[in-house]
């Protein structure tokens, strides 16, 4: 793994706490530029990386079914076992609007309900918002798994590319709305592909191109954010797709140098951490919200708290990484590995590292 993509995505997952973080206490006293109101363009920032990643690594799947098994697991165990933590915790306290969804201590489990759990647990794409609420993105992910998996499995790496940007363009027609199957969004893995293999293929070109595209892409969306200029969704979102997938490009050209950084052992851990973060975060944010409901604070001391709120976020967040994240995927792949090997003989290659 490219260390300088956990940099990245270090700075997206702190980019979302910041933002969630103000929702806990009273109005914020002080406010980072971008962070405090637009930190869900850190989700977006994941989707590019997410797009060179897997592009990067297909080629060491064997199949379509071990590529498939290999993203699904990625994401799912963690997923699972923190969205039933979530469940659980809101049954007990009452409801929590900022935990999850649609929650109360008297759950009706008729059959539109049991779907829609059924989907929530499994990550499937639905017109509602998944019962955890910050899944929503993983639905995306999976998307984007599904169809560029079977296009690169049946036609290879190109088609893969063409179909993921067609599916972009059928969104931002407006002909499938709601639709996460066809949405501008895989626009964003679309832009990590194009990046890793510019990076890949043609690295000084890339470098000097994402240097040359970075400032005036991002310049382009921030005009919109603040209302400067109107751009539409699928103005913005090519915008920022090309800004994210330079600014991927440029600190790839970095990464012989990042060892040199000051902390830079943390930054890596927070990266590979970020998953965890991502998810852990919401369930201490959601229960802190459900008790803090009508307390008010001094400015002074709902800013302590705020960032003693994420930081204890964070560490929290690397235990869950470390002792629970790490191990179940680890037992997944594994339990996997046993069975293909035992029922097919194919070839595994190395489970863990494979599937970051």
């Amino acid at each position: 793994m490219y260390q300088s993509l956990q940099y990245l995505r270090a700075l997206a997952v702190i980019s979302v706490l910041i933002l969630h973080s103000h929702s806990l206490f009273t109005t914020p006293v002080f406010k980072l530029p971008l962070f405090s109101n637009f930190g869900w363009l850190g989700v977006r920032l994941f989707f590019v990386i997410s797009g060179f990643i897997v592009a990067d690594r297909i080629s060491h799947c064997v199949d379509l079914r071990d590529y498939l098994i290999r993203r699904y697991f990625r994401v799912f165990p963690l997923y699972f076992l923190v969205t039933l933590a979530a469940l659980v915790i809101a049954s007990v306290f009452g409801k929590s609007p900022f935990l999850l969804v649609k929650t109360d201590t008297g759950m009706p489990f008729d059959p539109q309900w049991t779907a829609y759990l059924i989907k929530s647990f499994l990550i499937l794409p639905q017109d509602d918002w998944p019962l955890f609420a910050v899944g929503w993105s993983l639905e995306f992910e999976l998307v984007f798994y599904a169809f560029f998996g079977l296009a690169y499995f049946m036609a290879g790496a190109l088609t893969a590319r063409l179909v993921l940007f067609s599916l972009a363009l059928v969104g931002a027609t407006g002909l499938m709305p709601g639709s996460q199957v066809a949405h501008v969004f895989l626009l964003y893995f679309f832009a990590g592909c194009i990046c890793r293999d510019a990076y890949r293929y043609w690295r000084r070109g890339s470098f000097i191109a994402s240097l040359t595209a970075f400032p005036s892409a991002t310049a382009l969306w921030v005009l919109d954010l603040y209302g400067h200029i109107d751009f539409g969704l699928f103005g913005f979102v090519v915008a920022s797709a090309v800004s994210f997938a330079s600014l991927v490009v440029l600190f790839l050209s970095l990464e012989p140098y990042l060892h040199r950084m000051p902390m830079h052992a943390k930054i890596v851990l927070i990266g590979d951490a970020s998953f965890s973060i991502y998810l852990i975060h919401w369930v201490i944010f959601g229960s802190l919200s459900g008790m803090l409901i009508g307390v008010n604070f001094a400015p002074g001391v709902a800013e302590a708290m705020r960032l003693l709120v994420v930081v204890g976020s964070v560490v929290a967040s690397i235990l869950v990484y470390r002792h629970i994240e790490i191990p179940v995927n680890e037992r997944v792949i594994s339990g996997v590995r046993v069975f293909r090997s035992s029922g097919s003989g194919h070839r595994q290659s190395d489970a863990v590292q494979n599937t970051q």
